[in-house]
């Protein structure tokens, strides 16, 4: 097995490995099991959109609008009903509904009238944080954890 071709993956291993041992050496209190699940539960969400945004950099385009789709997707959740009326999911569609409508809408104007992906989804970005506000215009809202 040659190890130049799997530097970027060994490069990523390593960098994982010290970075935990920072956090082990940071922490007051041993890293229990709780601890890494929740280290990994809220790396989750990002890496979901860190693949979502690798496949828009692959293809040569820029997609600003990610993190304004998280933020309308969140807020639009956090302001349903917390009373267990909907399940996991049909929140889940919802989110990946709403996702689903700001990439069409990107990908018409990119792909169909010709712009610039960087003008599309940044001017997507500053619509979508306005409808943000619109939904919710001060923090609030729970969602329940299953």
């Amino acid at each position: 097995m040659r190890i130049g071709r799997h530097r970027g993956l060994i490069t990523a291993f390593v960098a994982f490995v010290a970075l935990f041992a920072v956090v082990a050496n940071l922490s007051a209190v041993p890293l229990g099991y709780y601890d890494i699940s929740q280290m990994t539960t809220s790396g989750a969400t990002l890496a979901i959109a860190a693949m979502g945004q690798t496949l828009v950099i692959l293809s040569g385009g820029f997609d600003l609008s990610a993190a304004a789709v998280i933020s309308l997707v969140n807020v639009t959740l956090a302001s349903l009903p917390a009373d267990g009326s909907l399940s996991p999911w049909t929140l889940g569609a919802i989110g990946v509904g709403i996702g689903l409508l700001v990439g069409a809408f990107n990908g018409f104007f990119i792909a169909f009238l010709r712009l610039q992906s960087i003008v599309v989804t940044l001017s997507t970005m500053f619509i979508l944080q306005g409808v943000t506000l619109i939904v919710m215009d001060k923090p609030g809202g729970m969602i329940e954890p299953r």
